[in-house]
This record gives structure tokens, sequence and C-alpha cells, in this order.
């Protein structure tokens, strides 16, 4: 096996098998096979080979939503081609940029790389490229027990982020990369404020609670009640829906259901996940709104049939026995533009009242 490497963006490894003459005896008396026991007998022999993974699939996390990055070259098993297991490599040189749409980065962020595969990758590695293609360097990832992570730290731009993966073991080695257009910007979340000078306040006295919104948003759905015991409060770009709406949604549970999620997650560490009714949670951090513990998180609905809703980032708070879940509804690409104002409204949340049985923060 050859390993070359190359500056040219989409173009990292590539792997080169050469068929022994052993293959070659085994692929000759698989045709004979074929030949005399016709298209059924190659179908139960094909059938009965060892299959080689799937090809992995890398995704890109930030600020709780998952973006998808552009497949790029690739050597990876194709079907077995030796007695002893040994599989043959196909391999796919690509040059290309990142997809169009980029995501919008505060330089110094922290940014998480989730990895699909059949095994956790021998080595994970990022490149940093100017849009041309130029290469421009390396950036240090650490991997931990269940998500991989880099810092990054670089000036005001346009880039390409090329992340690739490694995988090797006694059967088969491949590697393959994938590319993402990451915009980034100057400061962070942190430094970046929003005027709330002329924002509205909604204010609710049944339930003790207040929060404010941009002043040309809309109330446009208040205490909707249904059998779950829940009530919805929700705060809209748009008085009546379009796909360009941002929306913010609260709702209050006394479900036992809400309260037990709470727990779980609280019982996760960052990145870790778990599964409860088809939908796959897996915690980002640990917040504090209101002068409370909350936990943001994302949830996978795409298991339940009939429901076309995406990854989306949610945030669960409790106080005393009741639940309170924050929900920024739009398209991901709305999502991370609008992120520092969605994090903004939700810094302006706060209890009317204190309560005498505070979830503890830790």
């Amino acid at each position: 096996m050859e390993a070359t490497q190359s500056s040219n963006l989409g173009t990292v490894q590539s792997h080169h098998y050469h068929l022994s003459g052993r293959q070659v005896a085994i692929v000759v008396g698989i045709a004979v096979l074929i030949a005399t026991a016709g298209i059924g007998g190659y179908v139960f022999l094909k059938n009965s080979l060892p299959q080689p993974p799937q090809l992995p699939i890398i995704r890109l996390w930030h600020n709780g939503v998952v973006y998808d990055g552009v497949e790029g070259s690739y050597c990876w098993p194709t079907q077995e081609s030796s007695a002893d297991g040994e599989f043959l490599n196909l391999c796919v040189d690509r040059v290309f940029g990142g997809p169009e749409t980029s995501i919008r980065v505060p330089s110094g962020d922290t940014m998480s790389i989730d990895v699909q595969a059949y095994a956790p990758a021998e080595k994970v590695w990022v490149t940093l490229f100017q849009e041309s293609g130029e290469r421009l360097s390396d950036i240090p990832v650490t991997v931990g027990e269940t998500v991989s992570t880099f810092v990054l730290d670089t000036s005001p731009g346009t880039y390409v982020v090329l992340v690739s993966g490694a995988w090797s073991d006694d059967k088969f080695a491949g590697d393959i990369n994938y590319s993402f257009t990451v915009q980034v910007v100057g400061g962070t979340n942190n430094e970046i404020n929003v005027d709330t000078s002329g924002w509205q306040t909604y204010r609710n006295e049944e339930f003790e609670f207040e929060v404010k919104y941009p002043g040309g948003w809309f109330n446009t759905r208040n205490l909707i009640e249904d059998i779950r015991e829940e009530k919805l409060f929700e705060f809209s770009s748009e008085k009546n829906f379009t796909v360009d709406a941002i929306t913010l949604q609260i709702v209050r549970s006394e479900s036992i259901q809400s309260k037990n999620l709470f727990v779980d997650l609280q019982n996760l560490k960052p990145g870790e996940t778990f599964e409860q009714d088809l939908v796959v949670y897996t915690k980002i951090e640990d917040l504090n709104i209101g002068g409370f513990l909350a936990i943001r998180h994302t949830a996978d609905r795409s298991s339940i049939p009939y429901i076309a809703l995406p990854i989306r980032s949610e945030i669960l708070l409790k106080r005393d026995g009741t639940t309170f879940l924050f929900v920024f509804v739009g398209s991901p690409e709305i999502f991370e533009h609008q992120k520092i104002v969605f994090d903004q409204i939700l810094s302006t949340f706060r209890f009317l009242e204190p309560s005498r049985k505070a979830f503890p923060l830790e």
C-alpha cells in the first residue's frame, strides 16, 4: 500500500492496491463459479462474503447546530479480494471548495466533529484553506471519549475547513475527508451584544415570568394548552408563518416526562447522547437562565415516522415541579445567523418571584 499527500484542496490521502498472483487466481475462480453456477450461484456467493463497512460521514457542530459538509477524496474498501479477508479499495480524488452555505463562527470559538462510522477513527485531523484552495495550516484537534473538538482561532474572513479521518484494522485501511465553508467573524459570542433598548416585554403574572423580545417581533401564540399539560408561548419575527420566519417557543410543562428528561440530560457529559421514544438527545452544555440550571441540547427526531423535523437546538430549564423548554424554530442557516439574538432573548428571561425550591446550579 502506498500513501500520497497533496496540498490541493480535497486531495489528502490516496491508497493504491495491486493484485497479487494469489488474488488473481481467486478472481478467476469466482468467474468460473459464476459461469458454472449461473446468476443464482453468483448471488449466493456474493451474499455469503463479508461486506465492507459503509463510507463514514463527517459533520460539524457549532452552538448546538449540526452542519453537513461536502464529501471529498476517499479510499474505501469495495469488496473482498482474498480468502484471508483483505479488501480492495476504491480511491476517488476530488478537487473542490466547501458548500455554498457557510457556518458563521466568532474567532476563537470551539467547533465539534461528529463522525458516523462503523468504528472510531484511528486519526482525525483538520486543515484550514483559503477559498481559493491555498493551504494555510493544520488545526490541532482535541480528541475526547465521545467527541473531538478544535478551536478556530484565525482572523475574520471566509475559509474552507477540511476535516479528515482514517481507519485501519487487520482487514482493511481507508480514509475520507469532508469540506465546510466557514465565515469567521471578529470577537466571541460573549463580546457581541445586541441593543435591547427598543425591545418589547412579555410579562405573565399567572406563571410568574417575563421575557423581552425584539421590537419588530409578534406575540403569535399565547397560552395554548394541550392534553400533555403544556402551555405554549411563541414570539416570531413574522405575524404569519413564512419560511424566513424566526420564532422562539417557550413550552411550560408539568409532565413527568419533561422532568425525567431534565434529569437524564443533567447526568450526561457534554457530547454524550441517549435515546428516548425514538428521539436521540445530545447534551451540549449547562447554562444559567434566570438563576436556574438549564441544559442546552440537540434533539434528533428523524427516526420518528412521518416526522420531517431537522435536528434542532433546545434548552430545558427546571424550576420546582415545572420545566421550561426554549426552542428556536427556523432553518439551520437562519438559526446560525440569529443565534446571538436568540441568546440575548434568553438572557432577559426571569422569574417574577424567587422559588424556594430552586434547582441548584452546579
